[in-house]
This record gives structure tokens, sequence and C-alpha cells, in this order.
């Protein structure tokens, strides 16, 4: 639960400009996207960060969905770094705005935007490093003939380079000129090496190398034995779904069953098709 209080204190501690936030009251909710299931939530918002998007005005259609957005949002396989939220439940509508993105994103959104010179220029010089660095595993993976050994080969080199959270308290600048740990993202395992991250850091690294392989990789955040978590899960072009854990070092493509008997929970309904 620590890492809950951590991210409302962040929330309520930074600002966003008024060119990041779209005044929700100005806003013309008749253009707003209609949403009435968990996993057309996670997607649209998911597929909305791809591209850069900042902040999601949007209507919720099914009353059963508000539950998922008390504190921190555990279903999103799509969450952030930082956010924050507001919105009139009782007319379905929510305002949903990043603060702070993954640098796994921002890494993979670059090399993925039509205009990578431009997209470079945008990206902060952590993040730069971050996406020389990641080159090389990219390549080599793109070398395998199958999503599944893609994804293994990913799944093995971020292991080789990593170790454990081990308390340091370095910080890294964002693109924003935001000072966050780099434990908590792909920062750790591809510039500081053996210095160590944790959990998000293991699925930011994953969701980045793996969308920079064109593999539909997202972001899944839970419960493990009763502590917040993050692993990832993965689409496959058959539409199948499963769950990866880069942390654990032995959960690659593992089914909901075998999730839950390991001790994780999450939202489940929001990953697509999950066998």
């Amino acid at each position: 639960m620590l890492f809950k209080k951590f991210f409302f204190a962040v929330v309520l501690a930074l600002l966003m400009t008024s060119s990041q936030i779209a005044d929700a009251e100005d806003y013309d909710w008749s253009q707003a996207p209609r949403i009435a299931t968990k996993i057309e939530l996670a997607g649209y918002i998911e597929n909305g960060r791809r591209n850069g998007q900042k902040v999601f005005n949007l209507i919720i259609t099914n009353s059963r969905i508000f539950d998922v957005f008390n504190e921190q949002p555990k279903y999103f396989a799509v969450a952030p770094l930082v956010t924050s939220r507001e919105g009139h439940p009782e007319s379905g509508q929510i305002t949903f705005k990043i603060i702070e993105e993954y640098p796994g994103t921002r890494v993979a959104n670059a090399y993925l935007n039509q205009f990578p010179d431009i997209a470079w220029k945008n990206l902060s010089d952590d993040e730069r490093d971050l996406y020389s660095n990641a080159l090389p595993i990219v390549n080599e993976a793109n070398k395998r003939p199958s999503e599944r050994e893609k994804m293994r080969y990913i799944y093995n080199e971020i292991n080789k380079r990593s170790t454990y959270y081990d308390e340091e308290d370095n910080y890294m600048i964002t693109g924003d000129n935001k000072r966050i740990k780099p434990f908590c993202t792909a920062i750790g395992v591809q510039i500081n090496g053996k210095r160590g991250y944790n959990c998000q850091g293991y699925a930011d690294a994953f969701y980045m190398i793996g969308r920079m392989c064109n593999l539909d990789v997202r972001r899944i955040s839970g419960m493990l034995k009763g502590s917040s978590h993050q692993w990832n899960a993965i689409i496959f072009n058959d539409g199948e779904s499963y769950c990866v854990d880069v942390q654990s070092g032995t959960r690659f493509c593992v089914n909901k069953k075998h999730m839950e008997e390991f001790g994780y929970w999450c939202e489940w309904d929001a990953i697509p098709n999950l066998q």
C-alpha cells in the first residue's frame, strides 16, 4: 500500500499547466466516447496513450464500471506513472489526465512515430539514452521468427540486465522536467544496468521493447499476495492473451487460472480474451 500513498502524494504535489489540461467545463460532451465495459475503457486509454494523448474525456454508460475508479484504478492495463481524475459519476462524465507518463511509453511512441526525428527532440536525455540502448535488443528480438520467440528473448534479456530494487535514492529527469526515481521505469535496466529497479520498471521495460518490436503488450496494475504490483499482458495475433511477470523470472505466457494460483489479482475482464 506504500505505492498507493506515494501515488496520490505525487498527484497532489504536481501541477499541470493549462496547455496540458482541457477544461472539462468547456468540453463538448456530446463528442465524448461512450464506454460500457472495462475492456473498452482500457483499450480506449491505451490507444490514446500510444498517440501521446494526455487528457481523456469519456462517458461511462455502465454504472458497474464506477467501482474501478476508487482510488488507484487497479484494472488499468494502461496505468501511467502519475494521474489525476475528476468527473460527475451521476452523469457518467469522467476526465482522466496523465500528469507523468512512463519513459517506456514515450520511447516506444517516438520509435514508432511517423516522424521519428521530431519525436526524438521531445525526449529527455535519459529517454534518448534509453531509446539508443533498447535498439540492440529490438534488432535482435526481430530476428526471431515468431511472436512468442520474440517475447521470450525480450523477457530473458531484461532478466539478464537487471536486479531487484536496492533502495538507491537517485532520480532521473523526464521530458517534462519532473524528477522521478528510475527504478519505477525502464530507465533502471536499460541505462543503469545492475543498479536495480522494481516491478514497475520491469513492466515498463517489457512494454517498451515489446511495442518497439510491433508486439501488442499491455501493462497490468493489480495485486500480488495482497500488495500492489505491476506486470504485463501480451496479446497474440490470434487474439489470445496471456500474462508475463518479468520480475518473477518464472512467469511467461501464464493463463488466468495459474496467475490466481500464484496470488495475482487484477480486473481480469479488462484484458481481452485472457486465457
